[in-house]
């Protein structure tokens, strides 16, 4: 008789723990509901229940909420096989030719701004002129240029520019310019006539960010346009202080897979108050831009 009431009485232990979870597993789904329905429809929370999808995991995923659910386990797979913040796996997801070259490109984004991203993904119309050019001879800086094919910039450019030259010269480090802004007939001659279309030497026409004004080409008298420039003394000055003045270099050592182009010690990119991050994460404006902006 006792084994049978110990029985009953741990059957009724058991229905009321089964009870109890079913009751705080419900509760735990209201829950859910009543969390997703503030940012989702009907069909998209079942979509995220039958899949067991939490709210907690999609904090982050919904902060961008032009991103529908139903492409969450696409984005979480490119999150957690590449260590992609959020907003890098979502900015991906949408465009996933960013890091693929003359692959389906697209217009330039952030035009007429330090941040303008001009590269093998993103061009310039043929007949792109920005606005504001200046010529370099007003600003009195060294550097060569050919007689109707003066140097011209982004008179914000020149300006830093102008004082980063002169900071150069109080530490012994003496800078030439030797090409700023280029226009698409220019750009065309370069790539097809200079350098025979080699794409890891020279941008296509249209997809070169010299077209914007805001890219200089900066070296010794000495050392030119040369892998020579790496070695001296004002490069490395450079190197550790131009994105005091807003300036990064643009192709560096080791991300050609990102930039498409080989290391390039002189070519320089104004990109205002952005250069010091890019400067001190030691990236491209390509990851820079991946990890900050929604595209």
């Amino acid at each position: 008789m006792r084994k049978k009431y110990r029985f009953f009485l741990i059957s009724i232990l058991i229905t009321i723990v089964l009870l109890t979870v079913s009751l705080v597993k419900e509760k735990q789904r209201q829950k859910q509901i009543e969390e997703l329905s503030r940012y989702l429809n009907e069909e998209e929370i079942a979509f995220a229940i039958t899949n067991n999808i939490m709210f907690s995991d999609l904090q982050d995923f919904l902060e961008y909420d032009n991103f529908i659910i139903f492409y969450y386990r696409s984005y979480q797979r490119l999150k957690e096989d590449y260590s992609l913040t959020p907003l890098e796996a979502i900015n991906l997801f949408h465009n996933p030719n960013y890091y693929s070259f003359y692959k389906n490109p697209k217009p330039a984004l952030f035009l007429e701004t330090p941040l303008v991203l001009v590269n093998k993904c993103y061009y310039l119309e043929k007949d792109f002129v920005p606005e504001g050019l200046v010529l370099i001879d007003d600003y009195k800086l060294p550097h060569y240029d050919r007689p109707g094919d003066e140097i011209r910039l982004k008179k914000i450019v020149l300006e830093k520019l102008k004082l980063m030259f002169e900071e150069a010269k109080s530490n012994d480090h003496s800078f030439v310019v030797y090409s700023g802004y280029r226009n698409y007939q220019k750009q065309e001659y370069l790539y097809y006539e200079v350098y025979g279309e080699n794409d890891a030497l020279s941008a296509r026409p249209g997809f070169s960010e010299h077209q914007t004004g805001y890219a200089v080409d900066i070296s010794t008298a000495t050392a030119g346009l040369t892998r020579h420039f790496e070695k001296t003394a004002a490069f490395k000055w450079l190197k550790e202080n131009a994105y005091r003045f807003g300036f990064i270099l643009r192709f560096p050592k080791g991300k050609e897979h990102l930039t498409g182009y080989e290391y390039e010690p002189w070519h320089f990119r104004y990109v205002g108050i952005h250069a010091t991050e890019i400067h001190l994460k030691e990236i491209t404006l390509e990851e820079y831009i991946l990890a900050n902006f929604e595209l």
